[in-house]
């Protein structure tokens, strides 16, 4: 068994608390009120599941994800589809609130 404790944003009415997941456990969190699946990765970290044909084009295009971020902020790519690309490339839940500050992210692990 892998101890997960959360590190970004903890909820007040779970500071302290431990949790205990193992590879492959699936959590569902809310991303401004879309449901997302995550899954505890080998190391122990929560990513969200990916999609993979999108991880495919990823990999055999080397996608420049700077790239993809200015074009995102230049609205060359809609915010939305930005954040459905970076969600579902598999991305961890604490690297996703690192780059979508403003997203309002419901996680039953924090």
């Amino acid at each position: 068994m892998l101890l997960l404790i959360p590190e970004h944003h903890p909820h007040p009415s779970q500071e302290g608390r431990v949790q205990t997941f193992k590879p492959g456990d699936e959590i569902i969190v809310k991303v401004d009120g879309k449901d997302r699946k995550t899954v505890i990765d080998a190391n122990g970290v929560q990513r969200f599941a990916t999609d993979s044909l999108l991880v495919y084009l990823h990999k055999r295009f080397n996608i420049d994800l700077n790239r993809f971020k200015i074009d995102a902020n230049g609205g060359v790519v809609s915010s939305e589809d930005h954040m459905r690309y970076t969600v579902e490339t598999g991305v961890s839940v604490d690297g996703f609130c690192d780059l979508f500050p403003d997203a309002i992210v419901e996680n039953p692990l924090w």
